[in-house]
């Protein structure tokens, strides 16, 4: 005769978790990485996508344009190689709190890296032409206004593609920078209000 044991009744149970406090630490450096990443953002996209539009207006280069230029693509080399350094040091400490994954951490910091480069490329490339286009409008005046003109369509190019970059690769960053938020379903909703108890 085979022996049948009775259903069992499963109940439920409530279980008492401990309180959570706030990890400051980690919150400090989730609030300075976002901080920098949309100041970063912000600066580098308005200023390209807003400077570029107003430049290609401009059919006549004058050395005020130029010297204005030369003057906001070196603020904004300083202001990314300022920001990166942040970045990168947030992104380490929170590598240390494990904070992020392995992967995210990797990630972030390619987006940073790319960025600075993006941001110091300019320095190297467009800078050095529009001060060879100083010189030679101080020494031969008379064709000035052809490599101004070659040097301005350069620069709206140069910053236009600066500030997409950066809008596109920034916008990443402070996705991974948001808090995530998770709910129950609404179809689960009811269940959790019922609870049965031992």
């Amino acid at each position: 005769m085979t022996h049948v044991s009775p259903p069992l009744r499963v109940s439920s149970q409530l279980i008492s978790m401990p309180r959570a406090v706030p990890d400051w630490p980690g919150q400090v450096l989730e609030y300075v990485f976002l901080l920098g990443a949309t100041l970063w953002l912000g600066i580098h996209a308005s200023t390209a996508l807003l400077t570029a539009p107003l430049i290609a207006r401009n059919a006549e280069p004058t050395f005020e344009i130029i010297k204005l230029l030369i003057w906001l693509l070196e603020a904004l080399g300083y202001t990314s190689a300022v920001v990166s350094g942040i970045l990168l040091l947030t992104t380490l400490g929170m590598h240390l709190l494990k904070l992020r994954t392995q992967t995210a951490v990797l990630v972030q910091l390619g987006l940073v890296l790319f960025m600075t480069v993006a941001a110091i490329v300019p320095q190297l490339w467009i800078v050095p032409k529009l001060s060879s286009l100083l010189r030679l409008a101080s020494l031969f005046p008379e064709e000035a206004g052809g490599a101004g003109s070659d040097a301005l369509v350069i620069t709206t190019t140069g910053l236009g593609t600066m500030g997409l970059l950066h809008l596109l690769f920034g916008s990443i960053l402070v996705a991974l920078a948001t808090r995530r938020c998770y709910r129950y379903p609404r179809s689960e909703e009811p269940k959790l209000s019922v609870c049965e108890l031992p």
